[in-house]
């Protein structure tokens, strides 16, 4: 039996993350949520933990295009060197 996936978020986290996603100027934009994770019996309850949102890039595409490129330099930490 396939189990019922939820997303539940606070009320914080989902002004975060709509502000971010669409802030009216129509062009794409990416976020990442960290996520708790309840296994029940008939379902899986995943909860925000955490909004991480990735930069605006200047060159942001207008929604509804074939493909979209995100470079995650400003989000990901540095490759250590060792």
């Amino acid at each position: 039996m396939t189990k019922v996936t939820t997303l539940a978020l606070a009320g914080t986290h989902h002004r975060a993350l709509r502000a971010h996603l669409f802030p009216g100027d129509g062009l794409e934009a990416v976020a990442f949520l960290a996520c708790g994770r309840r296994d029940g019996d008939t379902k899986i309850r995943l909860t925000v933990q955490e909004v991480f949102t990735v930069p605006h890039a200047p060159d942001r595409m207008k929604l509804g295009t074939a493909m979209s490129l995100w470079s995650l330099y400003n989000f990901l930490p540095p490759p250590s060197l060792n």
